[in-house]
């Protein structure tokens, strides 16, 4: 498993992002910032983005995934998400 930052700016007016959340929700996961989400899945970078962009409109939003290892420092991350980072780098 690896865990990955996935941060994202929703750009396209009136669309509704329920569908990207839902599908970020359905992994392990921690919402650690409003448009910031750790996720633990047996993947790679290229096919998170792949998977996560179905739900987005590839004209104008944006994201970045990017794999979380190593050395971490947070502050008040939210709903638990930093203590949930801790244990899985």
């Amino acid at each position: 498993m690896a865990v990955y930052l996935v941060t994202y700016e929703l750009r396209a007016e009136g669309q509704s992002y329920d569908r990207l959340h839902k599908a970020l929700a359905s992994v392990a996961h921690a919402h650690a910032l409003e448009d910031a989400w750790l996720i633990d899945l047996e993947a790679s970078a290229e096919m998170v983005r792949g998977w996560l962009t179905q739900y987005m409109d590839d004209e104008l939003d944006r994201l970045m995934v990017v794999e979380v290892k190593g050395d971490l420092a947070a502050l008040n991350l939210g709903r638990g998400a930093e203590a949930w980072l801790q244990k899985r780098v």
